[in-house]
């Protein structure tokens, strides 16, 4: 399961309605679309399912173009469940939305929360 916003959803829905169907239209003018490109939701050029490291290049791309230090999915990832926690995320919900198994797995960000808090109580006393 992947929650959208309504404006993520929103863009989604026209790149899978324009451009991901001209991509399967074009590849299958070359040769027969797999069962894995027709369930696929991101595309390569070649109408194949887009690779694991397809992704951690354009992710490496980006960060670069933008004078983002490096960045990987999982560091993405870290960062999604880092800033639900701080934003006083029930720790279940992080869990299942990380999928993880084990809320022993996910206890790993309360405690980057812990940190946070105590910054943030040592940057709200008013004697310091």
């Amino acid at each position: 399961m992947v929650l959208l916003s309504e404006r993520a959803n929103t863009i989604l829905k026209k790149y899978v309605n324009s451009k991901r169907n001209e991509t399967l239209e074009k590849t299958a003018s070359k040769r027969p679309i797999t069962t894995d490109a027709k369930k696929a939701v991101f595309l390569s050029n070649r109408g194949q399912r887009i690779a694991n490291r397809t992704i951690q290049h354009f992710i490496s791309q980006l960060s670069k173009e933008t004078g983002v230090k490096h960045t990987t999915p999982h560091m993405l990832r870290h960062s999604f469940a880092s800033h639900l926690v701080m934003n006083n995320t029930n720790i279940r919900v992080v869990q299942k939305l990380l999928g993880h198994a084990s809320l022993d797995t996910t206890q790993i960000y309360a405690n980057i929360s812990d940190d946070f808090l105590k910054k943030e109580f040592d940057n709200s006393l008013p004697l310091r």
